[in-house]
Formats: C-alpha cells, sequence, structure tokens
C-alpha cells in the first residue's frame, strides 16, 4: 500500500515537473534576451516527449529563415495536432497553405486531402493527394483512387482515367483496382 502511495505521488511530482519546465520555456520564449535558454528548455521539452505541441510550434518559429528546418518542424508539428485533434492540425494547414506541404507524410497529405475533397476544395485536394500518391507507403493505392475522383469531380476527365488506369496496373487484384475498374467503366 505504501509503494502505490509512493508511486503515485512520483507521477504527481514528474508532472509538476513536466509542467514547470513548459512554463520556463514559455516564459523565455517571450523574452528576446533569454532565447537560448528557452531553446535549451524547448530541447529537454522533445527529449521527454518527442511529440509535444508547443515546442514543436516554437521550433517552427525559430527556423522562420530555413525553410528545411521549419518544414521538418511543421511535418512534426502537424503529426503531433492530427494525433489529438485533427480539425485543429487542419487549421494550423489551413494557416500554412501551400508552404512545407511537400514536408508531410503520405499519410497526413491523404487524409488531408480526403478532408478538402469531402468539403469540396479540389485545388488543395488535387494538391495533397498528387503528393500523397508519390509518396511511398500503404496509402498509395487510396490516394490514386481519390486523386482520380478529384480529377472527375473538376471535370478533367482525362486525367481522371489516366490515374485509374495507373492503379489497376500497379495494383491488379486489389479492392482498390476493382473500384478504379468500375469508375472506369462508368466513364
Amino acid at each position: 500500500m505504501g509503494a502505490m502511495v509512493l508511486a503515485y505521488a512520483m507521477g504527481f511530482q514528474r508532472a509538476a515537473a513536466g509542467e514547470a519546465l513548459h512554463v520556463k520555456a514559455e516564459r523565455f520564449a517571450g523574452n528576446e534576451h533569454s532565447r537560448a535558454e528557452a531553446i535549451k528548455a524547448y530541447k529537454e521539452i522533445l527529449e521527454k516527449n518527442s511529440r509535444d505541441e508547443k515546442a514543436l510550434e516554437f521550433f517552427f518559429h525559430l527556423h522562420q529563415f530555413d525553410r528545411q528546418k521549419q518544414g521538418e518542424f511543421f511535418a512534426r508539428w502537424m503529426n503531433a495536432l492530427a494525433a489529438g485533434d485533427f480539425d485543429r492540425a487542419k487549421k494550423v494547414f489551413d494557416e500554412h497553405y501551400p508552404q512545407h506541404v511537400n514536408y508531410l507524410g503520405g499519410r497526413m497529405l491523404l487524409r488531408l486531402g480526403t478532408e478538402y475533397l469531402r468539403n469540396a476544395q479540389f485545388a488543395r485536394a488535387k494538391l495533397c493527394l498528387e503528393l500523397a500518391s508519390q509518396k511511398s507507403g500503404p496509402w498509395q493505392e487510396k490516394a490514386l483512387l481519390v486523386l482520380a475522383d478529384v480529377y472527375t469531380r473538376m471535370d478533367l476527365k482525362e486525367r481522371a482515367e489516366s490515374v485509374y488506369q495507373q492503379l489497376i496496373e500497379q495494383y491488379p487484384g486489389t479492392e482498390f483496382s476493382r473500384q478504379a475498374r468500375k469508375r472506369l467503366a462508368a466513364f
């Protein structure tokens, strides 16, 4: 029983220490003369939790003059946000669109593209899905199918047919290939 109480208290202590580090980092980040201390504190936070949203956002803004580093932190920040609240991640993406879209992974691009299609934002859906379909991974088949649907909705029939055909040839015998055949036959 005593060990349980001690373990419980240690959990509170660890949580309080993490919270204190966040407060310290935020205080330093707000003061231009303490930027080095803020960097140190946020690095420590990321060592403990590589998906800490505030730390990732801090480093995203910190690297505003280094497009590659900023893009890498943007992708990490987007993944962290999407894990907890996809609508918030989409809002951040919208605020920074089209910057850094190339740094996002295929899964995130597919998810964003599908959401844009659902909201009839075809140009954004097209960009996200084109990039998702080019990145290797298990999302490629679905990205191609949804991309062809976007082309169809944009009245780009030849491009849609080409993507359906590509899907059929690259992924024969799959469910997505069967769906592509049906949609192609309907043209």
